[in-house]
C-alpha cells in the first residue's frame, strides 16, 4: 500500500521477501526489468554483493 500511496506503477515493482542464497542473482536480473526492487532484510548479500548491486541500480537510474 506504502508504494501505490507514493505513486509507485505497481506493474514494475518486484518485492522479494527471501531470495535465499541465490539473493545477488535474483535481485540483479530483478534490476534489469524492473523499477523498484525491494528486498529483504534477511536476503543473503555480502557487503560486495550490495556494492555491485548498488552500482548496477545507478547505472540503470534506479537508484538515487
Amino acid at each position: 500500500m506504502a508504494a501505490a500511496e507514493a505513486g509507485v506503477d505497481l506493474d514494475r515493482l518486484a518485492l522479494v521477501p527471501d531470495p535465499g542464497l541465490d539473493a545477488p542473482l535474483a535481485v540483479a536480473a530483478l534490476l534489469d526489468g524492473m523499477d523498484v526492487v525491494v528486498v529483504g532484510p534477511g536476503a543473503a548479500l555480502s557487503d560486495p554483493d550490495r556494492r555491485r548491486l548498488q552500482a548496477r541500480a545507478r547505472e540503470r537510474g534506479r537508484c538515487s
